[in-house]
């Protein structure tokens, strides 16, 4: 079908989901509230926050996206962004949703690594995706190698108001950095400024300068000059560890490395910043065999690392692990009220976090539109 008259259905869709309230933000549901730290500057693009949500599960992973953008949090990278049963559809539904709500993806590209562009192995992990965008024509070429698994994905997502960008690795050692180099010189063949951010491992506190350099230097090679990473970033999640009591000094100091490392490479910088209890991972932390032995960061723990990370200066983003920790807690409103209080949120949107039943009964070819429960669902092609 003539990509011209997807593009006119969804539009008259939108106007009917936005019409009838279904799309918009409640009074009060902003993501750009934040609070004032004396003396210092917030990141430019905002908080973000990890998330893991099948997108294919439209009417959950809506209220969490809801949810999220009251909360004040403008980016989310969803670590299922790329499940199993997920479709191009439900992708742009879930991107398309967010950007109502003032909410960016940030997309887990990594998750595509391969060694050998012309080889097909990414595509055997994720087959009914690429059926999905083989079929949509919204990409002008076949996705039959990994590379234009990965150019497709960009020429798709990379103008989409819903998209901050590509996540092209979490903790990934140093000796990946070959197949990552594959994934983002297709990322910079179709959009040579988009976002990139690599994550580096903690390092006991200190920089880890292995990770950080591997993905964050400016190198040429047969395709791009340019760092993989233009937002390079590292996590940092002391409260649990030893490093509990100087927790905010180390923040601060992780991030002026990496602020440093970044301006020598003219990119950019972010961290990433703990909310969870470390007792969730007790095969990594075995010492934490409960949140008494482990606790959840309070909000002053919370409040002071960000203060010392935003007193740097200059950070493109702070991200926040994680949302489907907190959700999992023992206490999920006190602990979710006081992130929000941190970033400059509120706890929960005031009413009607779930899509509302709209009257949208637009049928054109392939093309549906349907409301309630399944309103992420409603773009491009089809309703699975």
């Amino acid at each position: 079908m003539p990509r011209i008259y997807v593009l006119l259905a969804l539009s008259l869709c939108t106007f009917l989901l936005i019409s009838s309230g279904v799309l918009l933000p409640h009074p009060g549901d902003t993501a750009h509230r934040h609070i004032v730290h004396a003396g210092v500057s917030k990141p430019r693009d905002g908080y973000g926050i990890y998330e893991s949500c099948d997108p294919d599960h439209a009417s959950v992973c809506g209220t969490r996206l809801r949810i999220m953008a009251a909360g004040g949090f403008s980016e989310v990278m969803n670590y299922s962004s790329f499940s199993s049963d997920t479709t191009i559809d439900d992708l742009i539904a879930y991107a398309t949703y967010a950007s109502q709500l003032g909410l960016k993806i940030i997309w887990p590209v990594y998750d595509f690594m391969y060694s050998n562009p012309n080889a097909a192995d990414a595509l055997r992990r994720y087959p009914r995706l690429v059926e999905s965008m083989n079929s949509s024509e919204l990409c002008y070429h076949s996705i039959t190698t990994n590379y234009w698994l990965v150019a497709c994905f960009t020429i798709i997502t990379t103008d989409h108001a819903g998209t901050w960008g590509y996540y092209i690795g979490d903790e990934l050692p140093a000796s990946d950095e070959p197949k990552v180099r594959h994934v983002v010189d297709a990322i910079l063949d179709w959009n040579a400024t988009a976002w990139r951010m690599f994550m580096a491992q903690d390092l006991g506190g200190y920089l880890n300068s292995s990770q950080v350099s591997a993905y964050g230097r400016y190198y040429k090679d047969a395709s791009h000059a340019a760092a993989d990473a233009n937002v390079i970033a590292q996590d940092y999640y002391p409260i649990g560890t030893s490093q509990q009591t100087s927790a905010a000094a180390t923040s601060g100091q992780i991030a002026a490395s990496l602020r440093s490392f970044a301006k020598s490479q003219d990119t950019s910088y972010g961290i990433a910043l703990q909310s969870q209890s470390l007792a969730e991972y007790k095969s990594t932390y075995t010492w934490c065999t409960s949140v008494a032995a482990c606790p959840y960061p309070t909000a002053s723990q919370e409040h002071s690392m960000l203060g010392a990370v935003l007193a740097q200066g200059d950070s493109q983003i702070v991200m926040w692990y994680s949302y489907f920790d907190l959700l999992n807690s023992h206490n999920y409103t006190k602990l979710w009220t006081e992130l929000t209080a941190v970033v400059g949120g509120v706890p929960a949107p005031s009413s009607g976090i779930t899509p509302t039943q709209a009257g949208c009964q637009l049928e054109f070819s392939a093309t549906i539109c349907l409301a309630g429960q399944d309103a992420l669902k409603q773009f491009v092609y089809g309703i699975h």
